[in-house]
């Protein structure tokens, strides 16, 4: 017997399911529908998947997204299906809470077009380098074509929320700023420490890598090297001159 909340789907079309009838097959709780595919099969879907767009083909969608681009096992897809997660995943909010915190659990999304790994891959291209993952240039902006690129670790070392900057030369800078002004053979990552820890600016640039710290140097003497902190609701130290999304339609 129907109950009295039953809604005929039947002759409705939802993505690449058309609904021919209804299904004899006896159900639990959610009504069950024989769809017709446009490839040419036919599946069994419940209501629910049907209403939710939760089942949009036979499965033969599914697959022609993996095998078209070929891409499902590279880098660039898992890139992207990282970027995805974080943003959009409400089991990643559970998983791992204080990344969720700084993207989706603040507001950044995905722009619609890029849920396509197809146009996104088209749109950004391949990774130039195993060093580089994608950039947002407006840190608070959507990931979205107009706001993306590929960028190495250092690049991106500039654009966080929380960047340190140290005064160098009568200029507030990023760490890796004054690195590409002057030459050093001390890596990034082992400078970047060594000024977490507290040392003068320049024993941290010059000072040999694996030498213990010098004497005196567990706070900066001077001016020069000392630390600010970017406010975390700041992308840029002049207001006026912040970023913001362009005005022009979003492709």
């Amino acid at each position: 017997m129907r109950s009295h909340n039953f809604i005929d789907l039947t002759g409705q079309k939802f993505g690449r399911l058309t609904v021919q009838s209804l299904s004899q097959e006896p159900r639990k709780s959610d009504t069950k529908w024989i769809c017709l595919c446009d490839c040419g099969r036919t599946s069994t879907v419940g209501s629910q998947n049907l209403k939710g767009g939760m089942t949009k083909s036979c499965g033969c969608l599914k697959t022609e997204r993996i095998t078209t681009h070929g891409l499902s096992h590279t880098q660039e897809w898992q890139i992207w299906r990282g970027i995805m997660d974080r943003c959009h995943s409400e089991s990643y909010s559970k998983s791992k809470p204080k990344v969720w915190a700084r993207y989706g659990g603040r507001g950044i999304a995905v722009a619609k077009e890029w849920h396509d790994f197809v146009t996104f891959y088209r749109d950004i291209g391949p990774r130039p380098d195993k060093s580089m993952t994608v950039e947002r240039e407006d840190n608070n902006g959507p990931y979205a074509q107009w706001n993306c690129k590929w960028a190495n670790r250092i690049e991106q070392g500039r654009n966080r929320r929380d960047n340190a900057l140290y005064l160098y030369q009568g200029e507030k800078l990023t760490l890796a700023q004054i690195m590409e002004r002057r030459k050093t053979d001390v890596p990034y990552f082992v400078a970047s420490a060594r000024m977490h820890d507290g040392w003068d600016l320049e024993d941290a640039l010059t000072y040999p890598r694996y030498k213990h710290r010098p004497r005196g140097t567990r706070k900066p003497k001077s001016v020069e090297g000392k630390r600010w902190v970017r406010s975390k609701k700041q992308t840029n130290l002049d207001p006026e001159t912040s970023s913001s999304p362009p005005q022009s339609e979003q492709t």
